[in-house]
């Protein structure tokens, strides 16, 4: 007994590539025009989708660059963890989270009013010196 041939045809799961697929379709048919094969089908409801789709396709790009030119001033304003830069909102938080340690010397669970998230260990020998790394770490 002859084994049947197994055949495929892939309709891509991508967007994009399913648009460009369409795209190609229509302009097969567009081609063959009255003889195409397609006819039967109601094309011109697929051609307005494939239109919609590629044009939409091509504004969420547009959309994509502005959003990466967004998120880059955001984070430039915000200020970088590795780096300290002046004029930054992390700068800032550091700032003041310092100078009202300083203020607040003994009571520092009063920076919880500011807003700040205060972490309070037990004092002990190891606890002391692990409760000031966590103060540096804390607001770096």
């Amino acid at each position: 007994m002859k084994r049947r041939k197994t055949i495929r045809v892939v309709i891509p799961t991508n967007p994009e590539e399913a648009i460009r697929l369409a795209l190609k379709v229509m302009s097969k048919h567009d081609q063959d025009g009255e003889s195409s094969l397609l006819r039967v089908l109601e094309v011109e409801t697929f051609r307005k989708s494939v239109t919609t789709a590629d044009k939409e396709n091509a504004r969420s790009g547009d959309f994509r660059q502005q959003s990466q030119a967004c998120v880059q001033a955001r984070d430039n304003a915000v200020g970088h963890q590795r780096a300290l830069v002046i004029g930054t909102v992390r700068h800032f938080l550091l700032a003041a989270r310092d100078l009202l340690l300083a203020c607040y010397k003994g009571h520092e669970r009063m920076l919880a009013d500011w807003g700040f998230e205060v972490l309070l260990t037990p004092a002990s020998e190891n606890g002391a010196k692990e409760e000031e790394k966590e103060e540096d770490k804390g607001g770096q």
